[in-house]
């Protein structure tokens, strides 16, 4: 979406709202002239609507609300019977949707999403799962796990099947996602108890907050890997604290895994992303619709990083985590993007009240990174590489020797953590490459100062 048709979008809000608050049966008359005004800019729009007389002009600004009339009295003519009020209630629906699929009415129900998505809040089992012995088992219970899971499970059964979905091509962070929900629904469960039976239980899910980031851990071949659930408060020092650490050890690269983060702390991403630009380096901006500055983010003094790092995003990714991954999509050096299209949230909507007294939730704002790319809510950040969510193919081709190198060993290892998981594979194969060939960022050897 162009910035003149972001402009054009916005203007139609007022319109908008007037279907739906028709479609909901109210009457002409309960729409100001302010509304009808703010919609396209004339007053007798309603009227234009409802006597379609007149051909189509090229140009003009209402065409395609006479198009409409002329389908609906077309559809009259040929005595086709529909229900009026469910067809502006389809028409609204359909605009909004085209308009912004992530916007919409902003309802008190919406505004719990948006809170509860913000600061993390999800529904699960109160449960985790681990890898162990190569298979996905359940992790350490939570103080609020509830009583009668309690009862039927306990740590360390395998776990075979969640919502009717085997888990025999599932990798660990889709296992977890799979837990989770944004609904209060009860997990369909099946695993293999100490008897090794196969027991099928309906599990319950409880509100929980989850943490800033879900685990780090240092992969075979010196890989460092950290989960992040969401940019909050403090949380970009964390994160950027735990970068430099695989630095200072020597590590031969990390993986950012922002699947599924969300988030609505700015102050984070600039201390992230100055990690891998020069001091003062112009890092992202936000700009109203007549493209004056709202906010502008420079990089922070600091030392950069010089070790590669692999940024794993997929659909889910948003707010303050998706403004991460735009920055380091093309604005910097040294990092990657792995995985599937992100959101389109970029914390660029805002609630919109009309003076009808109806409130909608679009963009106000557009997004401006280093490199000159924007965002306006219209599409999410693309990344460098795209995969699948699942990797069909996970099975260890295994040596006829008893006796293997450490190599192996390790590759091994690294494979069972990664299995299932088609991004982190991927971007564990690039570190892997990189490694082999004694490559660092900015195209410089093992011989990288600054």
């Amino acid at each position: 979406m162009n910035s003149g048709a972001y402009r054009t979008t916005a203007s139609m809000t007022a319109l908008m709202c007037a279907m739906m608050a028709i479609s909901l049966g109210a009457t002409p008359l309960s729409l100001s002239d302010e509304d009808v005004s703010e919609a396209l800019g004339y007053e007798e729009i309603l009227e234009t609507v409802v006597h379609i007389d007149a051909p189509v002009e090229e140009g003009d600004s209402v065409s395609w609300l006479e198009r409409f009339g002329v389908l609906v009295a077309d559809l009259q003519s040929q005595q086709v019977v529909f229900d009026e009020d469910e067809a502006l209630t389809l028409l609204s629906r359909t605009l909004l949707e085209w308009i912004d699929p992530e916007g919409g009415e902003f309802t008190p129900e919406r505004a719990e999403q948006i809170r509860r998505r913000r600061q993390g809040y999800m529904y699960d089992p109160g449960f985790g799962i681990e890898i162990s012995d190569q298979y996905l088992r359940i992790g350490e219970f939570r103080d609020d796990i509830p009583e009668a899971t309690r009862e039927v499970l306990q740590e360390g059964f395998r776990v075979v099947e969640m919502d009717g979905q085997a888990l025999d091509r599932t990798g660990l962070v889709q296992a977890h996602n799979m837990l989770r929900s944004r609904h209060p629904s009860p997990l369909q469960l099946v695993f293999l108890n100490a008897d090794n039976d196969r027991v099928t239980q309906s599990v319950e899910r409880v509100s929980t907050q989850l943490d800033l980031m879900e685990w780090e851990e240092v992969l075979p071949f010196d890989l460092g890997y950290l989960k992040v659930n969401r940019l909050h408060e403090s949380s970009g020092g964390q994160i950027a604290d735990i970068l430099k650490s695989w630095s200072d050890h020597g590590l031969n690269g990390g993986i950012l895994d922002l699947r599924g983060a969300d988030g609505g702390d700015l102050e984070s991403v600039r201390e992230v992303a100055s990690l891998f630009v020069e001091e003062r380096t112009f890092l992202f901006a936000f700009r109203d619709r007549d493209d004056h500055d709202l906010m502008v983010m420079e990089a922070e003094t600091g030392t950069v990083l010089g070790k590669p790092v692999m940024v794993l995003m997929d659909a889910q990714t948003g707010g303050a985590a998706e403004v991460l991954a735009a920055v380091l999509a093309d604005s910097v050096r040294g990092a990657m993007l792995f995985g599937q299209p992100s959101r389109g949230d970029f914390l660029l909507r805002s609630r919109i009240e009309l003076s009808s007294g109806i409130e909608l939730y679009l963009p106000t704002r557009r997004l401006i990174t280093g490199s000159g790319a924007e965002y306006d809510g219209d599409h999410g950040v693309n990344p460098d590489i795209i995969t699948a969510e699942a990797d069909g193919a996970f099975r260890a081709a295994r040596s006829g020797r008893t006796a293997r190198i450490a190599e192996e060993v390790a590759q091994e290892k690294l494979h069972h953590r990664i299995r299932g998981d088609a991004t982190l594979r991927r971007a564990v194969d690039v570190l892997v490459g990189l490694k082999a060939l004694d490559m660092r960022p900015y195209g410089t050897t093992t011989n990288y100062s600054r």
